[in-house]
């Protein structure tokens, strides 16, 4: 017991705090640039990546639709983004499943667009968070299963919201690596301290569970 407590005590991590406002409606600019060959190009290779890690082995993978949130306003210019930042989520169907890809993006100074590619899932957390929160996650499956250098997580769902804003939520990641797929407790607290909103993050050792074959 005391193992595990010093572990989930080190594995909390202050980044900043998650928001998970609704898609918004597109207006007329807006749904034309998404709709576009040009962001289709530029979203591929992000895509594509992300829809290998989801679908591993699956050749016949569709893209059924994307809503969009933006994160800061976005300004166009002769239809393309040319400011501001989004996230974007795709319905994906392959192989008898449908999961959702997310993307965040941004128009960077030469107005090129570069997309990253966020957890497969429903997490509610933000890029930031992820990065922080998938280390954890990894760490904890080492701890069950042993160390592995080709660990990724392949897929997140919130097993419970916060009950308001502000409020405690938890999540369940999938991790695959080496051969074996771990589901890991992920627990997010909001906290307020004096440089503003934070979220700490504990990855659950003892409730780590492989699944089977």
């Amino acid at each position: 017991m005391a193992h595990v407590l010093r572990f989930m005590t080190a594995a909390v991590l202050l980044a900043a705090a998650p928001s998970a406002p609704a898609a918004d409606k597109l207006n007329e600019e807006q749904a034309k640039y998404f709709g576009s060959a040009a962001h289709t190009e530029r979203l591929k290779a992000a895509f594509d990546e992300s829809a290998a890690l989801a679908f591993q082995g699956c050749k016949d993978v569709g893209d059924k639709g994307l809503s969009v949130t933006f994160v800061q306003p976005v300004t166009f210019k002769a239809g393309v983004p040319t400011g501001g930042s989004w996230k974007e989520q795709h319905a994906v169907a392959g192989c008898g499943t449908t999961k959702l890809l997310n993307f965040f993006a941004s128009p960077g100074l030469d107005s090129n667009i570069a997309f990253t590619a966020g957890m497969i899932g429903t997490t509610l957390t933000d890029i930031g968070l992820q990065r922080a929160a998938v280390q954890y996650a990894f760490l904890a499956v080492a701890q069950k299963g042993g160390v592995c250098r080709d660990y990724a997580a392949i897929d997140t769902r919130v097993d419970q919201p916060p009950a308001a804003e502000g409020k405690v939520w938890y999540e369940m990641w999938t991790i695959r690596g080496c051969g074996h797929t771990y589901d890991v407790p992920m627990l997010f607290t909001p906290q307020v301290t004096p440089q503003g909103g934070n979220t700490s993050i504990t990855a659950d050792i003892r409730g780590v569970a492989e699944r089977k074959p």
